[in-house]
C-alpha cells in the first residue's frame, strides 16, 4: 500500500517500492521487481541523488541483483529451449531414418512378393491345365467303356479293366 501511495503521490522517494521489489525478487517475480527498481532508480537520478545516497546504493544493488537473476533465468530458459529443440531435431532425424529404412524394406518385400506371386500363378496354371485334362479323361472314360462293351462284349471290357489305369501310369 505504501508503494501504491508513493506512486500516486508526487514524492520521488520510493523506499517502499524498493522493499516491494525486494519481496518480489524473493518470490521469483524478477521482471516486475526489475520494473519497480527501474522506476525508483530513474526517479533517484532525476531527484536529489546526493541526499539519498544510501537508498540509491541499495536501489542499484537490488536492481543489479534483480537484473542478474532475470538474465540468469532467461539464459536458463534459452538453454532449456535450445536443448529441447536439439532433442526434437535429433528425434525427427532418427524417426526419418527409421521411416526410410522401413520404406526400403517394404519396397524389397513388395518385389519379393511379386516374384512369389508370379511363381504361384505359374503353378496354379499348371494345376488347372492338369486338372482340366484329368476331368476330360474322366468324362471320356465311361463313353469309351460303353463303346468297348458294344463292340467287344464283356470279355473285352474285363480285359480293359485289368490293364493298368491311366491314373496309375501318371
Amino acid at each position: 500500500r505504501s508503494a501504491t501511495y508513493d506512486l500516486k503521490a508526487s514524492v520521488k522517494e520510493y523506499v517502499s517500492l524498493l522493499l516491494l521489489s525486494k519481496i518480489l525478487m524473493e518470490e521469483g517475480e524478477y521482471s516486475r521487481a526489475a520494473r519497480y527498481i527501474e522506476v525508483a532508480t530513474k526517479d533517484a537520478l532525476y531527484g536529489n541523488y546526493a541526499s539519498n545516497i544510501q537508498n540509491n546504493s541499495q536501489t542499484l544493488l537490488v536492481a543489479g541483483e534483480a537484473l542478474d537473476k532475470v538474465e540468469r533465468s532467461r539464459y536458463r530458459m534459452l538453454l532449456v529451449t535450445l536443448s529441447l529443440s536439439i532433442v526434437f531435431l535429433l528425434t525427427m532425424i532418427v524417426f526419418s531414418c527409421f521411416l526410410m529404412s522401413q520404406r526400403r524394406r517394404l519396397r524389397d518385400t513388395n518385389a519379393a512378393l511379386k516374384d512369389v506371386n508370379r511363381i504361384k500363378n505359374n503353378y496354379l496354371l499348371r494345376y488347372m491345365l492338369l486338372a482340366s485334362g484329368y476331368i476330360k479323361r474322366i468324362e471320356e472314360t465311361p463313353r469309351a467303356y460303353r463303346k468297348l462293351y458294344k463292340s467287344g462284349g464283356v470279355e473285352a471290357l474285363t480285359a480293359k479293366l485289368k490293364e493298368p489305369s491311366y491314373a496309375e501310369e501318371e
